[in-house]
């Protein structure tokens, strides 16, 4: 569902034109349904990750990245200007950074871009399956790091799913819409979510 709710902020965002950056782009998921759902768009769109083994994959599935280059987010200082992109993206990445190496990227972001959307957990005890996105047995896919809503205190927030549930019962089911809507009004009552999304 905060997948569903990104697309549809960058779908709000995005102009012909415009520059986009995918920082931490991983297998390039989030470029290739952009394209995708923007094929009529003429916007650029740039890819970055420390992971060489993911940006071969996105090299090898065809061209929806403008520019792909290999970079560490959460130590190396972006070799754009400030301001070059009209919108940054990091979804599903600051989990996968230290505490430091997070608000590094996080200052980076905020730097060379206009608008960004970013996305955290905020509890280390979510769960994922082993896959070319989450893997704690290979360094830069492993969880480091939570994060708390007022992290973001001056972004726009909205939480989804209830912080600490392991697996979706009837009790989640009943639950999410009210909290997702509580969110919407308050951003304070996405303390109580596993995941945010923030952005401006």
């Amino acid at each position: 569902m905060w997948e569903r709710f990104v697309d549809g902020l960058i779908a709000k965002q995005i102009q012909p034109g415009y520059i986009i950056l995918d920082a931490g782009m991983g297998i390039g998921l989030l470029g290739f349904t952009t394209k995708l759902l923007h094929y009529e768009k003429a916007f650029h769109l740039h890819g970055c990750d420390v992971w060489k083994e993911g940006i071969k994959v996105a090299q090898d599935m065809g061209n929806a990245y403008d520019k792909i280059f290999n970079h560490d987010v959460q130590k190396e200082r972006l070799p754009y200007s400030d301001d070059y992109f009209d919108l940054a993206v990091m979804r599903g990445v600051l989990a996968h950074l230290t505490d430091e190496g997070g608000r590094f990227a996080i200052k980076e972001l905020q730097r060379v871009s206009k608008k960004q959307i970013f996305t955290f957990p905020t509890t280390m005890t979510h769960q994922h399956d082993k896959s070319l996105m989450n893997d704690p047995d290979v360094e830069p896919l492993s969880h480091k790091s939570n994060w708390k809503w007022s992290d973001f205190k001056e972004y726009n927030l909205r939480g989804f799913y209830l912080k600490g549930r392991q697996k979706q019962t009837l009790f989640d089911t009943w639950m999410y819409p009210l909290l997702y809507t509580l969110t919407g009004i308050d951003k304070r009552f996405c303390r109580f979510t596993q995941y945010v999304v923030a952005w401006n």
